[in-house]
């Protein structure tokens, strides 16, 4: 197996094939030709690209060699490769991870407003007080159910703009909060 040379890039992947996890070593030799080590076995591989969804690749491991055609397409989870007629999901471990806590960061709301028509059962901060993410803001109540609207990022609440027992609708800023570190606002 090659070795690498000083300045060539080594990069590591925690991936998911075929729901089996997988770490993956890859070692950048020159342009086309690469070292990776599967589960702790090396391959040196040779591509090509022949077009965007397809790669010819000659895989040399243990003494043989084999010419291998990896025909590939995108899926919201991940890549679907199918190689000899068999198709593998491959999914990064650590890119899945950082999309699932966006897509649950995209669902928190910049804002502080009720859901639904409500009213302002209790105002758990005061004007100057510093929050943190997901801290309790306000509490509202609608059809007997109680919601809590927390603070989507940390900062100062600068302004709060109802008081207990008023009636607020949907798009209505409840509360302000100034950003840490947000100069302006």
């Amino acid at each position: 197996m090659a070795h690498l040379n000083k300045g060539e890039k080594k990069v590591e992947y925690n991936l998911t094939v075929a729901q089996h996890p997988v770490l993956a070593n890859v070692s950048i030799l020159e342009k086309q030709n690469l070292t990776i080590s599967v589960n702790l076995t090396p391959y040196d591989i040779t591509y090509e690209i022949i077009s965007e969804n397809l790669i010819h690749m000659s895989v040399k491991s243990k003494n043989r060699d084999r010419h291998v055609n990896a025909y590939i397409s995108s899926c919201p989870d991940g890549k679907i490769v199918c190689i000899h007629g068999s198709q593998y999901l491959v999914c990064d471990l650590e890119r899945k991870e950082k999309k699932n806590k966006k897509s649950i960061d995209a669902a928190l709301p910049d804002q502080i407003t009720p859901p639904m028509p409500s009213v302002v059962v209790r105002i758990s901060v005061q004007v100057g007080d510093f929050v943190v993410k997901g801290q309790s803001i306000i509490v509202v109540s609608a059809m007997k159910m109680e919601t809590t609207l927390c603070a989507p990022f940390d900062g100062t609440v600068v302004k709060i703009n109802c008081a207990v027992n008023d009636k607020v609708a949907p798009g209505w800023i409840l509360a302000e909060i100034k950003k840490k570190g947000d100069s302006h606002q």
